[in-house]
């Protein structure tokens, strides 16, 4: 009898001995920070606690705020301590879950903070630039200023157009700045953010340019002004091309109205200009940048089942050996490259072809331009069928 006692004890003993073997397998779950700027990543790991546990298939999903079911983040493996991670880019505040067959971990959620950039341009305004996983059109960003206290004192507000971009004209004097979003403005599934620090120069003196590329041989207006200022100041244009250490004088203007000037510029290469008043007032630089001009013109082909297109290409400097590519258009915007070609010693190059009715250009890449100069391609030009 006494036998019998103990044999049915030990039989009892086994399933909490098996129940406690499989309380020993845990999948643990965290993340090396809970909270990340748009586009930016985190490192999210684990380890499997158990038996058996190198090697194990882990899956991880991700519950993105707002989205009904979740995503598939990643599949990884485990070291043979049962160890995992895994670099994820969450673009709105989500939920991970890590599993190991039906073994679950627990939850985590990573918030994310909308991305704010703010930048100087060169007539002393600041463009404000958020990025995110959606658009913040109508949505309010603060310029801030750092008071001597070191807190930071909210001086304008800006809604934010479709692009989320926001320009202000501060109407303070050089100090540093910054650009804030709060947690209400950037709406369900982000956080409140800021930018980093910002030194920001009051500009009396700017100077901005009708565009900011142009072709070899074409010219372009520069436009100015001197704010707070009568007219009829002398203001010195600066140029710096490219492969040049410093300034040199390029003309005299004078201003109209309201302290307005202008001046055509033809910069042969890549070129730097600033605006000076004495020694006292200068703009920030501006860079324009220049594209080698090509020049394609149909010839006659020695045989009628051929077309000939002989190319020029015209820049400051020789660009002899350097390719040039032939380019046929196979959709309304889409240029695929069909032949190559260098340049002669007198930057010529010439392409045989035997096409159908299509519709070609000739391009330079900005490698093959080289340094100082933009990347470039003719006007598009009909080649009928040979």
């Amino acid at each position: 009898m006494r036998a019998l006692t103990v044999f049915l004890v030990a039989l009892a003993a086994v399933p909490s001995a098996l129940a406690g073997g499989a309380a020993t397998q845990a999948l643990s779950l965290s993340s090396s920070s809970y909270r990340v700027l748009y586009g930016h990543t985190t490192t999210i790991s684990g380890q499997l606690r158990g038996t058996a546990v190198g090697g194990r298939r882990i899956v991880v999903d991700a519950h993105r705020y707002g989205s009904s079911a979740p995503l598939r983040a990643a599949i990884v493996r485990t070291s043979a301590d049962g160890s995992w991670s895994v670099r994820v880019k969450p673009v709105i505040r989500t939920t991970y879950q890590a599993h190991a067959g039906t073994l679950e971990s627990r939850k985590i959620a990573v918030g994310v903070a909308p991305a704010l950039s703010v930048t100087e341009l060169p007539n002393g305004r600041l463009r404000i630039e958020v990025r995110a996983h959606r658009a913040f059109a109508g949505k309010l960003v603060e310029l801030q200023q750092l008071s001597s206290h070191g807190t930071w004192k909210t001086i304008a507000r800006k809604p934010l157009s479709s692009a989320s971009i926001a320009v202000i004209a501060p109407a303070i004097p050089t100090s540093t700045v910054r650009v804030a979003m709060s947690i209400n403005q950037a709406g369900v599934g982000y956080l409140g953010a800021a930018s980093h620090a910002l030194g920001y120069r009051k500009v009396a003196l700017w100077v901005i340019p009708a565009a900011y590329k142009v072709l070899f041989g074409h010219s372009l207006m520069l436009n100015g002004r001197l704010l707070n200022a009568r007219s009829s100041q002398h203001i010195t244009i600066y140029s710096r091309p490219y492969g040049s250490v410093a300034f040199k004088p390029l003309e005299t203007v004078t201003t109209r109205k309201n302290g307005r000037f202008s001046l055509i510029v033809q910069p042969t290469i890549q070129t730097s200009y600033q605006a000076r008043l004495g020694g006292a007032q200068r703009s920030l630089p501006v860079v324009l940048g220049v594209s080698p001009s090509l020049t394609v013109s149909p010839l006659t082909g020695r045989s009628a089942k051929t077309r000939v297109l002989r190319v020029h290409v015209a820049a400051s400097t020789s660009l002899r050996g350097r390719m040039v590519e032939l380019q046929v258009r196979t959709g309304k915007t889409t240029w695929h490259t069909v032949k190559k070609a260098p340049l002669s010693a007198t930057s010529n190059a010439t392409f045989h072809l035997a096409l159908k009715h299509s519709v070609v250009r000739v391009a330079m890449s900005v490698n093959q331009a080289g340094a100082g100069y933009l990347g470039a391609f003719s006007h598009p030009l009909l080649v009928p069928a040979v």
